[in-house]
């Protein structure tokens, strides 16, 4: 691994949709996001339209094109709506960048600063897995979060019930099948990643091999999969087929109530994934500690529990966003305890390919 890595965090992410307007609308009213800000190229955008949706630390840009024969168009008739950028907060942008490059990434957009109406950032752009890039962005001290050629949309209140999402915990890549490690060394080598975890999924049928990858901070986790081999496609190539190569599989956003949110959630119009009642009836008594008496609602809602030490880890998974059974959001409490669970994996592997066969 190489040292001397500045990416703080994650900035924010662009999720590339066919209708920015109504995608805001959706992350508003059902996700409990505020819309704080919109560009389009009255305001010095080119060739789109974007809103920004904020809640916690938690930063999403909406785009969508303006142009039929614009990049984001021929993204979204590629894959359907799907990310495009994560954005990652760097102290040392020219370092970072210089790293990147020199170990093997493929340069978009050099370092260069951004102005506008007295905001300055510098940004630089690689290429990543897929169709998907990595933007770096370097901000002033102590400045607000904002972008440039962004104007502040002004909106009153809905009546939306509070979600509380807190930060985005980790962004899950779905890579073809015999990439897994050549996108391991490509952040360990351009980023300074490490492997922090492995675990590989059978169920008889079809199979994932996973691993996670993350920043020495762990404020960047990148859950890695592809597809293993066996007697019948799994999920991860139900993803690759339908999104047409390798891209964002879910974004996890952390909760201090996964109860409550989920609820919200539910309300709201949110499908989560079925999970079958023997997956609780397999563990032990202890697994569920202090959330025993709150089995019948984690059952109902189809809440993934597992537990290690004295720590919990609780996640439910959502159906696809969109028509094609691609990308889906995760909801996830930690409760003193890291990594993503081993019975959780199996039992969402599980859940998913029922879900998309």
């Amino acid at each position: 691994m190489i040292n001397g890595s500045t990416l703080k965090g994650i900035d924010y992410v662009e999720i590339y949709v066919a209708n920015s307007y109504q995608a805001a609308h959706f992350y508003k009213s059902t996700l409990g996001f505020n819309v704080v800000a919109y560009g389009d190229p009255e305001t010095g955008l080119i060739d789109k339209k974007s809103y920004i949706v904020e809640q916690g630390d938690i930063r999403v840009i909406l785009s969508s094109p303006t142009a039929i024969h614009s990049s984001i168009h021929q993204h979204i008739i590629a894959h359907d709506d799907g990310v495009k950028d994560i954005a990652f907060l760097s102290s040392n942008i020219e370092l970072d960048f210089k790293r990147a490059i020199d170990n093997g990434a493929c340069p978009i957009l050099s370092p260069f600063d951004l102005e506008d109406h007295g905001l300055k950032v510098k940004i630089a752009t690689i290429a990543c897995f897929g169709d998907t890039v990595h933007t770096f962005i370097q901000r002033e001290k102590d400045e607000r979060w904002a972008m440039p050629f962004y104007r502040t949309f002004r909106t009153t209140k809905s009546g939306t019930t509070a979600v509380e999402l807190l930060e985005i915990d980790h962004i899950a890549i779905a890579l073809e099948k015999g990439q897994l490690n050549t996108w391991k060394e490509f952040y360990q080598n351009a980023l300074g990643f490490q492997l922090t975890h492995k675990e590989d999924v059978s169920t008889g049928y079809s199979g994932m091999n996973s691993l996670v990858m993350s920043n020495t901070t762990g404020t960047i986790k990148f859950p890695l999969v592809e597809p293993a081999q066996g007697p019948k496609k799994s999920q991860i190539d139900s993803y690759l087929f339908s999104y047409g190569g390798s891209g964002v599989q879910h974004i996890a956003f952390s909760t201090r109530d996964i109860i409550k949110t989920s609820q919200s959630l539910k309300e709201q119009g949110i499908e989560f994934l079925n999970i079958p009642k023997s997956y609780y009836d397999s563990m032990c008594e202890s697994t569920f500690g202090y959330y025993r008496e709150k089995l019948p609602i984690i059952k109902d809602l189809g809440i993934l529990i597992d537990t290690a030490l004295n720590g919990t880890l609780m996640q439910i998974f959502s159906k696809p966003l969109q028509s094609r059974p691609t990308f889906f959001l995760e909801v996830i409490q930690r409760d003193n305890m890291e990594g993503f669970g081993s019975n959780n994996i199996k039992a969402l592997f599980e859940a998913i390919e029922r879900e998309t066969n």
